[in-house]
């Protein structure tokens, strides 16, 4: 399907193993065999190689033609909508010269006009992409990576456009107030924890994660009084400092504080 040609060899090829298979046990879709297909993982998909007409077992129509890609060339579409989707289901991209052979009274330029809000033209790779492609992702960083290409083609004006379409995109920020998350996220980066464990205690403080064990490590080669007495907890058994009990609220645990 990819290179669009027909491997009548695979096909024989099937064909051959399906009515050998067939005329020793029967359709995939008997109840004798489909309680066994099933059993695969990836078995179900064996089953929509048949399909039942009055009644009747048959084979699908992979058997006799290829299903994923269409034999027939398309000569004229009806408008540059259609022109789009003959291009994609052809060539994967966007092919102005292909889409305009489908259209003969229009031009290219008049193709991208159409199709305004939805191809828009990337630099990076010499050609216009669909929207659902190029103005998706990471559109930050995909904006500050065009507005550093318009800086030496500032008279690309379809560049532009895609520009705005970027920015547009953009997602509002999330105020801080309004993030819920809790210490000992994974997904924060241990130098985070040090900073803030730092500027809390007011000495220097190292945090490390290890991933092997899903273990924090906090360590402080100069404590202070904010890490003896201020932060600290005195338990039944021992005194938890403020290094100690930051490791239990990095790890979700509690210590022995009655």
């Amino acid at each position: 399907a990819h290179n669009r040609v027909e491997d009548k060899e695979e096909r024989q090829k099937l064909n051959r193993l399906y009515d050998a298979f067939v005329a020793q046990r029967g359709h995939f879709n008997d109840r004798s065999n489909v309680d066994l297909i099933k059993m695969d993982a990836t078995g179900v998909e064996m089953l929509f190689l048949e399909r039942s007409i009055d009644g009747k077992l048959v084979k699908a129509d992979i058997f006799d033609h290829p299903t994923a890609f269409s034999n027939e060339e398309l000569t004229v579409v009806a408008n540059p909508l259609e022109a789009l989707s003959a291009s994609l289901n052809k060539f994967g991209e966007v092919d102005l010269g292909y889409m305009a052979s489908l259209l003969p009274e229009t031009e290219e330029s008049d193709l991208v006009t159409e199709l305004e809000d939805r191809i828009f033209y990337n630099p990076e790779v010499g050609n216009y992409e669909i929207a659902d492609k190029y103005i998706s992702g990471n559109v930050i960083e995909k904006a500050e990576r065009l507005e550093s290409w318009l800086l030496e083609h500032p008279d690309v004006e379809e560049a532009k456009r895609s520009l705005s379409a970027l920015k547009a995109a953009i997602p509002t920020p999330v105020p801080f107030a309004d993030l819920d998350f809790n210490l000992g996220e994974r997904w924060i980066p241990s130098k985070v924890y040090s900073l803030f464990a730092s500027d809390l205690f007011g000495t220097e403080v190292d945090v490390s994660y290890h991933a092997n064990m899903d273990e924090y490590a906090v360590q402080c080669e100069r404590k202070n009084a904010n890490i003896w007495n201020k932060y600290a907890v005195q338990g039944e058994f021992r005194r938890y400092d403020g290094i100690k009990l930051l490791g239990h609220a990095l790890q979700n645990t509690i210590p022995e504080i009655n």
